[in-house]
């Protein structure tokens, strides 16, 4: 299925994860301060890694997936301890961008 894994690069991104994994347990209760690091962030990956389609990566869960746990929050399947904006904390938008790119690396290394 995958015939030439990147599994140095495999693992480089899924360091990544784990490192977004904890800011966001760290800095989960102030929304403004972990919303400006995930920004920050997201902004180097695309000044080192950018390519055209990585901002459709970035922005197309960036909008939609908040947009969807805004309703499923809304029809009472869980709900946010900070809720910003529409249920949703604010810094939820960045992440769901930032998962959007992480999921196309990973994907990119097992296909290189």
């Amino acid at each position: 299925m995958f015939k030439n894994v990147n599994f140095k690069e495999f693992i480089f991104w899924f360091c990544v994860i784990f490192l977004l994994c904890f800011v966001v347990g760290s800095f989960w209760q102030n929304q403004f301060l972990l919303t400006v690091i995930l920004l920050l962030l997201a902004g180097m990956y695309f000044l080192r890694f950018h390519k055209r389609e990585d901002f459709l990566y970035f922005f197309i869960p960036f909008f939609l997936g908040p947009i969807a746990e805004s309703l499923i929050v809304r029809l009472g399947a869980w709900s946010y301890s900070q809720p910003y904006f529409f249920g949703v904390p604010l810094w939820l938008f960045s992440i769901w961008g930032i998962s959007g790119l992480l999921l196309k690396k990973l994907v990119e290394s097992l296909n290189k």
